[in-house]
């Protein structure tokens, strides 16, 4: 599923790991994650999957 291994790199595309850096970007998208998190602080338990969405986003593997 979804498009193969450095295919955004070979065709010159622009992306955050090839203009940050690796570490730099998945702290940045953790850093994200985290704002997204604090954003969803006010509402229910009917926000759950929100959030569960935001952390899988970056703690998945592949």
């Amino acid at each position: 599923m979804g498009k193969a291994v450095g295919t955004d790199n070979a065709r010159g595309k622009s992306t955050y790991p090839s203009m940050m850096g690796l570490n730099k970007s998945k702290e940045f998208a953790k850093k994200l994650v985290r704002n997204a998190l604090q954003a969803l602080d006010d509402f229910d338990n009917n926000s759950n999957s929100l959030r569960a969405i935001a952390c899988y986003i970056v703690e998945r593997k592949k």
